[in-house]
């Protein structure tokens, strides 16, 4: 995904990919996280945005919502639980009034296990 991509992405949007977002292959360290989200940080800060979007016509609120977005991505996948968490149930599981509770029990189930749980609920 680049830039102009992630401006124009809805952060209401329920099915966010994380991975998409920053650039970033499902394989990647916490480190290789790290070092996306400065760079892109750097680039997408609304401060330095706010006259370059769409040719000079974009709006702070835009760039806020895509840095917003940017950061959202980084907490979670920087965390070793919620990533873990986000790549079995993926959005729903690290966001919304479940996520706690999923959260509580992944740390006493396996990520085979929560897989399984995850399916047989989705029937």
């Amino acid at each position: 995904m680049d830039e102009e991509d992630l401006l124009r992405e809805n952060p209401f949007s329920s099915t966010k990919d994380y991975y998409g977002i920053l650039g970033l292959p499902k394989d990647c360290t916490t480190d290789d996280v790290k070092r996306k989200y400065k760079s892109l940080a750097q680039k997408l800060h609304p401060d330095k945005l706010s006259g370059n979007l769409n040719g000079g016509h974009g709006t702070k609120d835009a760039a806020a919502r895509s840095f917003a977005l940017l950061h959202e991505a980084y907490e979670c996948l920087q965390d070793e639980e919620k990533r873990r968490v986000y790549d079995v149930y993926g959005h729903e599981g690290v966001a919304g009034s479940e996520s706690k509770e999923i959260m509580s029990m992944s740390k006493r189930k396996t990520r085979e296990e929560m897989r399984r749980e995850f399916e047989y609920h989705q029937r």
